[in-house]
């Protein structure tokens, strides 16, 4: 975690340290042994895998085919990227809510895509169906 900017490295650098020079491959950790669990490593994985295959990076492959289908025209990846006072801020809840800032971290393809309000409702629109069309051309 970067407080107040992007994560420096790219995605093979995280995925290097997290899959390759750790003990996640263990016996405790073998398949079959554990219920499911949402895994920010995994989509950080995911994302590396469709980098390869695309050829193309993250940012503007989510860009080309999910965010401009679905006229999410003010997501980014990136903090540098300015979103003005229009970008939603992340938070959290200890008894009252608060907002927690905004950061860059490894892990950026599980949660780093940052988003306005009317973009996350745009997105929402098209996963229930309300944008004709839209969803299906994203996929």
């Amino acid at each position: 975690r970067v407080e107040g900017k992007d994560f420096p490295k790219p995605l093979r650098y995280y995925v290097r340290k997290r899959f390759l020079d750790s003990d996640i491959w263990s016996s405790k950790s073998s398949p079959g042994k554990a219920p499911y669990s949402y895994s920010n490593a995994g989509m950080t994985l995911l994302g590396h895998v469709l980098e390869c295959a695309t050829g193309m990076n993250l940012p503007s492959l989510a860009d080309s085919r999910v965010l401009k289908p679905l006229r999410m025209t003010k997501s980014t990846y990136f903090l540098n990227t300015s979103l003005g006072g229009s970008m939603c801020i992340p938070g959290g809840h200890d008894g009252s809510y608060f907002g927690a800032g905004q950061y860059g971290i490894a892990e950026y393809p599980a949660a780093g895509l940052r988003c306005t309000s009317v973009d996350i409702g745009r997105f929402l629109e098209a996963v229930t169906g309300d944008i004709k069309g839209k969803w299906e051309k994203a996929l």
